[in-house]
């Protein structure tokens, strides 16, 4: 580490005094952002795991709706109450401290179905059972996916370290300034 040069005399421990009190300032502000992620952190794996539930559950009851559909209807029925066209989803992004993270899915418009009469009312339960799954599924962490990437590749809540492009995690920045920096200024 480089020497820092400061002013001799009193004028260089006022000056040093200040650098002191920036740091310590900085040190409390990511003490109280790296609260506040933490707080986060644990909303959205509670989050995810009652959106990954939520997906099981929806998907199982789908494929119920599915089999009833051919059951009663058969192929041709159940294949003309399905949208021509894909759904389309939306996903609202937040900003918690810096750090984005996905929101709820929103449907854009809703698809028509292949044709207007449906074979049996298992046919239109099971579109909507489906339509149902799909929401459950973007939901952030419902298809498996979502708060996996808030989980560091050791399982830990630690994100990875610096590299090319990735800025310094709060907490390696805060244990830096509280163990190394601030107490060698006193």
């Amino acid at each position: 580490m480089t020497t820092v040069r400061h002013p001799p005399g009193r004028a260089g421990r006022l000056w040093l005094r200040r650098r002191l009190a920036t740091a310590e300032l900085g040190g409390d502000q990511l003490s109280r952002k790296l609260r506040v992620l933490l707080r986060e952190y644990e909303r959205l794996r509670e989050q995810r795991d009652q959106a990954e539930r939520a997906w099981h559950e929806s998907v199982a009851l789908a494929r119920t709706w599915q089999l009833r559909a051919g059951i009663l209807g058969g192929q041709a029925a159940y294949t003309a109450g399905v949208p021509v066209e894909p759904v389309q989803l939306q996903v609202r992004w937040a900003t918690v401290v810096g750090v984005t993270i996905p929101g709820s899915p929103e449907r854009i418009g809703q698809p028509a179905p292949r044709s207007e009469v449906v074979g049996s009312s298992a046919v239109v339960a099971a579109v909507a059972a489906f339509d149902a799954a799909l929401l459950a599924a973007a939901e952030p962490g419902g298809g498996r996916g979502g708060g996996a990437q808030y989980r560091g590749r050791d399982g830990s809540h630690s994100p990875p370290g610096p590299g090319p492009g990735t800025p310094v995690a709060p907490h390696t920045a805060h244990g830096a300034l509280g163990r190394r920096a601030v107490p060698r200024a006193r």
